[in-house]
């Protein structure tokens, strides 16, 4: 199975403002394949401006997410 995040729930997760319960299901999820969009990459990372070491864990954490790229249709909004 493969799950597609947006870029809330990566900034959510990743900054532990989660509950438990909603935590535990996302990290289930992502023990499996997890996509995202090129421009949830660039949100996520440009959301906070991370410390040397939290933008180590940024970049490790998604390392394991297979990126979406834009098409020319979706870039075209069609």
């Amino acid at each position: 199975m493969n799950y597609l995040f947006d870029t809330n729930i990566l900034i959510y997760y990743f900054n532990g403002s989660l509950s438990e319960d909603v935590k535990k299901n996302i990290s289930e999820m992502l023990e499996h394949n997890f996509s995202i969009s090129v421009i949830s990459k660039m949100e996520f990372l440009g959301f906070n401006k991370f410390t040397t070491q939290e933008r180590v864990q940024a970049d490790r954490f998604l390392s394991f997410a297979k990126i979406i790229p834009l098409e020319d249709s979706i870039e075209n909004n069609q």
